[in-house]
């Protein structure tokens, strides 16, 4: 990478692993968009992008842009699927691609290492490879070793979106307000009802001009942002414990079930019964 900042501008950059896991897809199809990186190496079946625009087959590395697309793994598909944080305060990606990308996994054989050695270390220390990863306990030395194991994957990572030629985005400065309304929807508790104007009005802004501010720095608004966070709290109490609908929608500040129901249809174009019973059979 030519481009150059400070040491301490590269400080800012956030760059965290979210989970990482081989098997069947968590989820097989349907529309999908993410706040956080993902990259994929397809084991074995196919992926389809947007209706057969696109079709990737095993032995090539898949890399997902955060805007909404649609995807169908067939049924045997297996992959290792990493998630994972590089993005600046401001929300921006290091790396944004505008569509899915892929390339042949022997054109970059570091990353299938690299990947293999983080899977195998993760198994290791039994570290969940869910949405509750990161709320799970480990040791200093088990932090440390997956870290680094993290970046090491991570700088081959780098290799690959250069050999795609993906430029960097460099963020050399932020709108603190922006940033202030970001952190305040990460921190919000899911239980309690969500006051967009009084997260606007506490960062000095009305509702409008923070949702286009915000909407100029991570590409949504913010009730779409902080839905993110609800849709994967939900999708966590739905595939890992056996919390009643009801109870998960109180947890979420849905007013009844049969709200929490229509949004998270919308979302997972499953109803959360159906969900339920499908990322049981996956993951058992």
């Amino acid at each position: 990478m030519k481009a150059e900042l400070s040491y301490m501008n590269w400080r800012d950059l956030d760059a965290h692993l979210v989970w990482i896991y081989s098997g069947a897809p968590v989820l097989q199809s349907g529309r999908f968009q993410s706040r956080d990186s993902s990259a994929w190496l397809m084991l074995k079946g196919e992926l389809e992008i947007e209706g057969g625009a696109q079709t990737i087959g095993a032995g090539e590395w898949v890399f997902v842009p955060r805007k909404s697309h649609r995807r169908v793994f067939s049924s045997d598909a297996k992959i290792i699927s990493v998630k994972f944080v590089l993005s600046w305060p401001d929300g921006r990606l290091l790396f944004e691609p505008s569509q899915v990308l892929s390339m042949p996994s022997v054109q970059c054989p570091k990353l299938e290492r690299a990947v293999r050695a983080l899977l195998k270390y993760v198994k290791k220390i039994q570290l969940e490879a869910g949405n509750a990863m990161h709320a799970q306990s480990l040791s200093l030395e088990e932090y440390l070793q997956s870290k680094q194991l993290f970046e090491t994957w991570l700088m081959a990572y780098l290799e690959a979106m250069m050999a795609l030629g993906m430029d960097a985005y460099l963020s050399r400065r932020e709108d603190v307000r922006v940033v202030r309304a970001k952190r305040g929807l990460e921190q919000h508790p899911l239980h309690t009802p969500l006051d967009l104007r009084g997260i606007a009005g506490d960062v000095g802004l009305s509702l409008g001009h923070a949702d286009t501010l915000f909407h100029q720095s991570y590409g949504q608004t913010m009730r779409a942002y902080y839905d993110v966070r609800r849709y994967t709290a939900a999708c966590h109490w739905l595939s890992r414990t056996q919390m009643p609908i009801k109870e998960i929608a109180f947890n979420l500040a849905f007013k009844d079930a049969a709200t929490f129901s229509h949004w998270f249809k919308r979302h997972a174009q499953r109803a959360p019964r159906h969900y339920r019973e499908w990322a049981t059979q996956k993951i058992g």
